[in-house]
């Protein structure tokens, strides 16, 4: 039985937490470990484990998460810039990883100028 990642980007606008998008996110356990201390085989730091859920997250963030019930586990939010940081550190992990999609602009792209955040959980 795998664990899989289920993550919404969220953007800020007018000082309210708004949806952005639910990409999919491949199952990569050593990125797992370095982003929220799940599967963390190699007992790295965590850039950011056991956030919680944000107070002020979008209904469809909310939505979604309430869905998996008991199914979801470690919630947790990080920044562009802190999951950026998790992948970097993951991929170091591995020679010559190659990903089929760029892990950080395909959540958000370059030109986005927006305060953004990531909302995740796990299942398994």
């Amino acid at each position: 039985m795998g664990c899989d990642i289920h993550v919404h980007t969220e953007v800020k606008i007018y000082g309210v937490w708004h949806h952005y998008a639910a990409p999919r996110v491949d199952r990569w356990y050593d990125f797992f470990g370095h982003l929220g201390d799940v599967r963390n085989n190699h007992c790295v730091q965590p850039i950011a484990a056991d956030r919680g859920m944000p107070k002020n997250a979008s209904a469809l963030t909310e939505m979604d998460y309430e869905g998996w019930g008991v199914y979801a586990h470690s919630v947790s939010w990080c920044t562009r810039d802190e999951w950026s940081i998790a992948y970097e550190r993951a991929k170091s992990n591995k020679a010559g990883l190659q990903c089929r999609f760029d892990f950080v602009e395909d959540i958000f792209p370059p030109e986005c100028t927006l305060e953004c955040r990531v909302v995740f959980w796990f299942d398994n």
